[in-house]
């Protein structure tokens, strides 16, 4: 073919594809009424997730990957968590005890052969390494594997951990939910291959999830195996009520955890001085887009926006680690729907910034343990967007600001992790948590009995509990809308560059 040929065809393709990209984005922006959802393809509907910062390095064997886990030696056993300094805090009461037993050889850990990590094309990046949410089955595995909680056998443990690294499978080279399917998969016919999951049908296993919608997203592939995982108990970042996915996070059953804060990289918590002569009330920066799919942030920027005590900021800034100082209480707010997960409470406890929830759903970590009413700030969502919703804000950073500050320096050591693991630091909350659950074993009607209900909620935002991962509200469809047609027109754009 000629040269002037080739041309013709290759301008020809451009004009198509603009084309296209018109059509499909007017159509999008334009026509589309608030069902409109329920047409667009579900693949459209999926977040393009990019690090920036893949590291392509191989992860070895289970050994090389537990590399940093150091192995301390086992001793006597001693009560575990001497929780409150009564020498400067009399009022603060003791964390309730476990009900279960006193062992200390207490959790096996599967030693999952390596070719099925190799098999998978397991890598590592930077999600799975360093993100505060998505680093969290990496740190707990090896905060377990270098404890005196660990034991080599599994007749003498209570629980037994499978350690699946499924953030990394999914999230790294490249982003793909399916490859982590396929992964867990054939960790669990490895895993059932051996004695011990029949032995209680799998009710004394434990897994550990970073994902923002926990194991929940394999339930997308294969919801009667996700079923079969869902005998275990969740260890998992994830603990709001998810609509559409109401097996995800049993509170009862499982255990909520904080996203990552190493005690070594933490901030410490600013005198009460410096605390009461901070600039702002509170403070919270994060994502807002697509729009639709955030829409407490969205509604929450708008009432907050030219607030000088209440600073809202939206995406990333070099400034975050100055904000975060400069605030009395910074805020955890509600991520995207449907699973309203945010990895912030991981930057806030290491920051040393006082809590602050507003998250109508959300299952505060280590609830039945911690008494986070003391030591924390609450309000709901529906009050912090009222008219007193500034007053209310200010009453916690300036008259309850000394009570909260004070408990705080007490109860924080419980929310972060150390490697190896400390007395009283989050990993001795999960053994606790662990313990408190024990009888719960021989429960066979777990799921059933104790399966989370959030009934309020979802009036107050008018979700319906269906099947459908993606439920929206009215509105939050019609801004999704919108939101998916400019996602499509600018992904059409990418691929128009490479032709």
């Amino acid at each position: 073919m000629a040269r002037n040929e080739k041309d013709e065809v290759n301008s020809l393709k451009y004009v198509l594809l603009i084309a296209i990209t018109l059509i499909l984005g007017v159509s999008c922006v334009l026509m589309l009424p608030s069902e409109s959802l329920a047409f667009i393809p579900k693949e459209a509907l999926k977040f393009v997730r990019t690090s920036g910062k893949n590291v392509a390095s191989a992860l070895g064997s289970d050994s090389e990957f537990l590399s940093n886990s150091v192995k301390v030696q086992r001793v006597a056993y001693k009560p575990i968590i001497e929780y409150v300094d009564t020498d400067v805090v009399h009022e603060l009461p003791e964390v309730q005890k476990y009900s279960g037993s006193d062992k200390v050889e207490y959790i096996y850990m599967y030693k999952i052969p390596h070719e099925l990590i190799s098999a998978s094309e397991k890598t590592s990046c930077w999600y799975c390494m360093h993100d505060v949410g998505y680093n969290t089955e990496r740190t707990i595995i090896n905060a377990i594997n270098s404890s005196r909680y660990i034991t080599d056998d599994p007749s003498r443990a209570t629980w037994k951990l499978v350690p699946m690294f499924y953030a990394c499978m999914v999230d790294c080279g490249p982003y793909n939910p399916k490859r982590g399917y396929i992964y867990a998969r054939n960790i669990m016919d490895y895993i059932k291959s051996l004695p011990y999951w029949e032995e209680k049908q799998g009710r004394d296993h434990i897994f550990i999830w970073s994902q923002d919608k926990g194991g929940a997203r394999i339930a997308e592939y294969d919801k009667p195996f996700f079923m079969e995982l869902r005998k275990g108990i969740f260890i998992q970042t994830l603990h709001s009520f998810m609509p559409g996915r109401p097996e995800a996070f049993i509170p009862s059953w499982d255990i909520a955890v904080p996203a990552i804060a190493m005690e070594n990289e933490a901030r410490p918590i600013d005198t009460l001085k410096n605390t009461t002569n901070k600039g702002y009330y509170a403070f919270w920066r994060g994502g807002t887009m697509p729009r639709g799919l955030y829409h407490f942030r969205i509604q929450m920027m708008k009432k907050y926006s030219t607030n000088e005590k209440i600073h809202i900021g939206s995406g990333h800034s070099p400034d975050y680690p100055k904000e975060l100082a400069n605030s009395r209480f910074c805020l955890y707010v509600p991520g995207h729907v449907p699973q309203r997960w945010s990895g912030a409470l991981g930057n806030i406890i290491k920051s040393g910034c006082l809590i602050m929830i507003v998250n109508d759903c959300t299952v505060r970590p280590f609830h039945d343990l911690l008494p986070w009413d003391m030591f924390s700030a609450s309000l709901s969502e529906e009050e912090f967007l009222g008219a007193n919703g500034e007053g209310l804000v200010e009453d916690f950073a300036t008259k309850k600001l000394v009570s909260i500050r004070n408990n705080y320096t007490k109860y924080r050591k419980h929310l972060m992790y150390n490697l190896p693991p400390k007395k009283g630091d989050a990993l001795d909350m999960i053994i606790e948590s662990l313990r408190l659950r024990e009888q719960q074993i021989e429960n066979k009607n777990i799921y059933e009995a104790e399966q989370r209900k959030c009934k309020e909620m979802i009036d107050a935002k008018r979700l319906s509990v269906g099947h459908d991962c993606s439920i929206l509200t009215d509105e939050e469809k019609d801004t999704a809308s919108m939101d998916i047609g400019f996602m499509i027109i600018s992904i059409l754009l990418v691929n128009m560059v490479h032709i």
